[in-house]
């Protein structure tokens, strides 16, 4: 990794109390004001982002159990984290295994500290033995005939966090889960092109923004307000079809 002597001067938990999460980043490409209401609300969970969450925790348990024992580590450093990150990815390449982050247990984490932004992946899919392919869940309530542009926008930090370990992911994957019956599955493989690089610096560019202050554009889709928890309390919100 370059530049390891700074990476060792900044502290991991002041790093990580500012940094800009990938969801975050994605967030502005679903609904910019749910940045804004946020921040001023603080968070607020619905009955598909608790279902969702509860999903993934059930199969990052089940990936957790086979890799065995797990060793704690002390992170004190960003560099600490970065390394922690490198060489769980590094082993689980050796030894051809799949990684996954629960709530309790993260065990990689794509961070990007020149703009500070970092994510958390759902899976790690180490067992081409070559390069790490990272595995992003979605469920929703319509499977997509293309991968919608937040989620591109969030994959897409992945790898550029990927990247920033050395690594030299060929794609990422979405994986949409149909809420109402879970076998219906679509999955598309995201490459991290040019056109998708200046997004994703124009989108935090943006998201700043808002985080100084800024107004954010009202958001055009009715459904999108019916099903938000903020819809009763946010001064953007469009009334219901």
């Amino acid at each position: 990794m370059k530049a390891s002597v700074s990476l060792k001067k900044i502290g991991w938990r002041d790093f990580a109390r500012s940094a800009l999460p990938a969801s975050t980043i994605a967030e502005y490409w679903f609904c910019p004001a749910q940045i804004c209401n946020r921040m001023r609300q603080g968070s607020i969970e619905t009955p598909q982002t608790v279902a969702g969450s509860q999903i993934h925790e059930e199969e990052a348990q089940d990936v957790l159990k086979k890799l065995g024992p797990l060793k704690t580590v002390k992170i004190r450093s960003l560099y600490d984290a970065m390394m922690h990150s490198r060489l769980n990815l590094a082993s689980a390449l050796k030894a051809r295994q799949v990684l996954a982050n629960s709530e309790e247990n993260i065990l990689f984490r794509c961070i990007v500290p020149e703009t500070g932004l970092i994510g958390l992946p759902d899976i790690a899919d180490c067992r081409n033995g070559k390069q790490p392919v990272l595995v992003e869940t979605k469920t929703t309530g319509r499977l997509p005939t293309e991968p919608w542009m937040d989620n591109r926008i969030q994959m897409g930090v992945y790898l550029i966090g990927l990247e920033r370990l050395s690594y030299h992911p060929e794609h990422g994957i979405l994986e949409y889960r149909l809420r109402s019956d879970s076998s219906a599955r679509e999955r598309f493989e995201i490459q991290l092109d040019t056109n998708l690089r200046q997004t994703i610096q124009e989108t935090t560019e943006a998201v700043l923004g808002l985080l100084k202050g800024q107004e954010p554009i009202p958001c055009n889709n009715p459904r999108k307000c019916a099903s938000c928890g903020y819809r009763d309390s946010c001064p953007w919100s469009l009334p219901n079809e």
